[in-house]
């Protein structure tokens, strides 16, 4: 049975976070604090008053270094807390602690405390429901002993916590839980005592397959997924969503792709998460499959960037090659460079290349084929075409010719070379704005 007490102004536990700043003369500030916490990954939030000197040095320095304070040196930390820099501005040089100067903002680093977190000063709030102190989190140090297989080490931290009904500090250690994890756990038991599964029924393969092949379409919902992916006390299905996430990048399987990209986000996968998957496998797996997986990360969830959508095929890597030949920005995407080169050629809204002839003595010629947005084509002496996904150009060789997108469009075609003796491209003058803009 719960008791009644009187309400404090805190939630416990709460932090005991050492603020550092310089003060007019370059002496060196430090402010106990508990009113703090995280408003984004890299974003600060301190409830100070302005009457603080931590904030009047804030204000006129432009950043603080945010310190966790740890159980060696709690009478420090305490004594920061109570003496104020306004009575005593040579409390830090009494306290017997060292600092040294931030390479990236201009306040110092305690060198005793075992975190510190180097913050440039964004913002203060003033009103009713303001936060104080808004900082952005510049860089994030750990002493080498805090660290363990590259992670923080709690234990080896021993960060003290305040407790504000008996104004106590306490010792955080003691793992006793995995997030995450636990809680996975425990649905999965949950599901089973009511006669369900821990995860949606999968039947995409008998959907889609099940007429044609029938019992991949069974190992694929009821082994893959029915049995492999419900092994959560073994691996989560968060994880294995960010495991197959890689796998199917690395191999460029964009379709299965993005249904994995909405597995993943149904499953906890952040799409902060998913580019960062992306952005690391990019140095391995190539750049190009990068350009083309973000789309499928914004089309998933939700937030697709006009300055890339989502389109058709993979979208390849800026045509850097031939960007002299063109006006605005293009991508380039080899599909095949067997039999017949193939390649993928997109067109951000407005972009053309310029007035070209594909030359050749004996065969040659190019043919394109629209698969999304809308576009143009125009010969030499004859009235634009316009272009829509499905249309196809033959083009011959010797032939002089402009493609592109229209001005309010993205615009996707597949590109192939067609083969010829002494084939080669003859590239002339950008098509006229004014005529391409009357194009509409």
């Amino acid at each position: 049975m719960k008791q009644q007490i009187k309400t404090t102004e805190a939630i416990f536990p709460m932090p005991v976070l050492l603020i550092a700043t310089y003060n007019e003369d370059g002496s060196v500030n430090v402010m106990n604090a508990a009113w703090g916490t995280m408003q984004e990954r890299d974003m600060v939030a301190l409830n100070l008053t302005e009457t603080h000197k931590t904030v009047q040095n804030i204000k006129a320095r432009g950043g603080f270094v945010i310190h966790i304070a740890d159980a060696k040196h709690v009478a420090e930390a305490d004594f920061f807390g109570v003496v104020s820099g306004n009575s005593d501005p040579e409390k830090f040089a009494k306290s017997g602690l060292t600092a040294v100067k931030s390479e990236l903002v201009d306040a110092p680093i305690i060198n005793e405390f075992p975190i510190a977190m180097e913050c440039s000063f964004v913002e203060y709030q003033r009103d009713d429901t303001g936060l104080g102190v808004i900082g952005k989190v510049l860089r994030t140090s750990v002493e080498e002993a805090c660290m363990k297989d590259g992670k923080v080490d709690i234990d080896s931290v021993e960060a003290i916590a305040f407790d504000p009904y008996t104004h106590g500090y306490y010792k955080v250690c003691g793992r006793v839980g995995e997030a995450f994890n636990d809680g996975l756990r425990l649905k999965k038991r949950i599901g089973s005592s009511l006669g369900g599964t821990d995860m949606k029924k999968q039947t995409a393969g008998r959907e889609h397959l099940g007429k044609l092949a029938p019992k991949f379409a069974e190992l694929n919902d009821d082994v893959l997924f029915g049995e492999v992916w419900s092994r959560e006390e073994q691996l989560s299905a968060r994880d294995r969503s960010m495991i197959t996430i890689a796998a199917l990048f690395s191999a460029g399987l964009y379709p299965q792709l993005k249904a994995h990209l909405a597995l993943g986000k149904e499953h906890g996968v952040t799409k902060e998460e998913a580019v960062e998957i992306v952005t690391q496998l990019a140095f391995y797996c190539g750049w190009p499959k990068a350009w083309s997986a973000f789309p499928l990360i914004a089309e998933v969830y939700g937030e697709t960037d006009s300055t890339v959508p989502a389109l058709t095929l993979p979208i390849g890597e800026p045509n850097s090659a031939f960007a002299q030949y063109f006006i605005g920005q293009s991508y380039l995407k080899p599909l095949t460079m067997e039999q017949v080169p193939t390649f993928n050629v997109t067109f951000e809204p407005g972009c053309r290349n310029n007035w070209h002839i594909h030359h050749a003595d004996r065969g040659g010629g190019q043919l394109l084929i629209c698969v999304h947005g809308r576009g143009w084509y125009q010969e030499w002496g004859k009235e634009p075409r316009e272009l829509r996904p499905g249309d196809v150009v033959n083009i011959p060789a010797n032939v002089k010719h402009w493609h592109g997108a229209a001005k309010d469009s993205w615009f996707q075609h597949i590109a192939q070379e067609i083969p010829g003796e002494n084939a080669h491209a003859e590239w002339c003058e950008p098509v006229d704005d004014t005529q391409y803009q009357a194009l509409g």
